[in-house]
């Protein structure tokens, strides 16, 4: 497992830029983590992604909506309903969809460590380069949230993207450690269990695992860590 290194340029500008909007994340962990793994977290707000790109001390790769980066004008429509759904008016959200396309943009050609989810046949790209990832001693850091939700704390809707992941790499031979984790409504801190080995779970079905991941991620683990 690889310590990470230096954040490239544009995520340290934004990191000092955003810095009273990202806030500075505690990681609470159940033990240390020695070996890579897949993190299943909550998305919280459109700031989750940033709170591990910042704060998380280990070389990891982010799944992220194909979206945000494949055309400038594809980013900012993208972004601007975001922004919508947040809650913005009109021209603010307008201006922020501007400026946050310029910044994918700029994560796509600089920054890396970004895996691209499709919303159609193309996700198998998705899953390839997550292995590719995983076989490279990374983390594979997923937001396992409906895209409609994301703005909300709670996964509402777990999309099974992480577990068809873990099952064809299963069925390649690898046993990947899966780690669940949430982050809470501020973004202060992020509650991080265990990790598991995914064939741990063979003896449930796929609908069995959501119902658990999602419940640990939105009810127990937080509950856990402050008992």
């Amino acid at each position: 497992m690889r310590d990470k290194p230096k954040l490239p340029f544009m995520y340290r500008f934004l990191r000092i830029f955003g810095r009273f909007k990202v806030h500075k994340t505690k990681f609470h962990f159940k033990e240390e983590l020695k070996e890579n793994a897949i993190i299943i977290c909550n998305h919280n707000n459109s700031l989750g992604p940033l709170n591990w790109i910042f704060y998380f001390n280990h070389e990891s790769d982010y799944w992220s909506d194909y979206r945000y980066y494949e055309s400038l004008e594809l980013s900012r429509e993208t972004c601007y309903n975001d922004f919508i759904n947040y809650g913005d008016g009109k021209r603010k959200a307008k201006l922020k969809a501007k400026i946050s396309a310029r910044c994918f943009s700029y994560a796509k050609n600089k920054a890396g460590h970004i895996i691209y989810v499709y919303n159609d046949m193309r996700f198998i790209l998705t899953i390839k380069q997550s292995i590719k990832s995983y076989k490279e001693d990374k983390f594979v850091i997923l937001f396992a949230d409906d895209p409609s939700n994301v703005h909300t704390n709670d996964i509402k809707t777990f999309m099974p993207g992480a577990i068809y992941l873990a099952k064809t790499m299963l069925n390649e031979g690898i046993d990947p450690n899966i780690v669940l984790a949430h982050i809470d409504k501020k973004g202060k801190n992020i509650y991080v269990d265990k990790p598991v080995k995914f064939s741990t779970y063979n003896n449930l079905s796929d609908e069995e695992l959501i119902n658990l991941f999602k419940d640990r991620i939105n009810n127990k683990l937080e509950e856990e860590f402050k008992k």
